[in-house]
C-alpha cells in the first residue's frame, strides 16, 4: 500500500520539476519568436524591403508554433477538443473556468483554462499526455491533486494562444 503512494509522490514530484522548468521555457520561446518576427516584420515594412521569402523564412522558425494555435473563433473547438480528451482517456471534467490575457503587441490571445477532474493516475496521465502532444498547442501550467480512495481528484491549469486580440 505504502509503495504505490511513494511511487505516485515521486512521480507527482518529478512532473512538477518537469512542468516548472520545461512549461517556461516553451512559454519563452513563443514569446521571443513571435517578438522577433514582428520586429523583422515591422522594420522591412518601413524600409519598404519587406518580400514573401522574408515572410516565409521567418514563419519557417516558429513553424510549430504558428500551425498549431488556433482563432478566437476556435475557442469552442478548444473546449470540445479538451472534453473530447477527457471522455478517450476516462477522465471526468467536473468544472471548467476559462479566462483570457491579450497580447496586443503579438496580436495574440493567451487563453487560460482551469479545469477540476476527476478519475484513476494512469486515466489522468493519459488524458494529460494526450493534451500536451495533440493537435492542439497546449501547456500544462500546474496540477495539483489529492488522492482518495481509488479516485484522484484535482484541477489543472492549461494555456494556449489563440491568433488575435479578443
Amino acid at each position: 500500500m505504502k509503495k504505490p503512494l511513494v511511487l505516485l509522490l515521486i512521480l507527482l514530484f518529478l512532473n512538477v520539476l518537469v512542468w516548472f522548468f520545461y512549461v517556461p521555457k516553451r512559454e519563452g520561446d513563443l514569446s521571443r519568436e513571435l517578438s522577433e518576427y514582428k520586429i523583422v516584420r515591422d522594420k522591412k515594412a518601413k524600409e519598404k524591403l519587406l518580400t514573401f521569402q522574408d515572410i516565409y523564412e521567418t514563419k519557417d522558425k516558429i513553424g510549430e508554433y504558428e500551425k498549431r494555435l488556433r482563432t478566437r473563433e476556435d475557442f469552442s473547438k478548444i473546449i470540445n477538443y479538451i472534453f473530447e480528451k477527457s471522455f478517450t482517456g476516462k477522465v471526468d471534467i467536473k468544472t471548467i473556468n476559462y479566462s483570457f490575457e491579450e497580447k496586443k503587441d503579438l496580436n495574440l490571445t493567451r487563453l487560460i483554462l482551469t479545469i477540476g477532474i476527476e478519475g484513476n493516475y494512469e486515466s489522468i496521465k493519459r488524458f494529460l499526455y494526450e493534451l500536451e502532444g495533440g493537435s492542439h498547442f497546449i501547456m500544462i501550467d500546474n496540477l495539483k491533486i489529492q488522492k482518495g480512495n481509488d479516485i484522484i481528484t484535482g484541477s489543472i491549469i492549461l494555456t494556449t494562444y489563440l491568433k488575435g486580440v479578443i
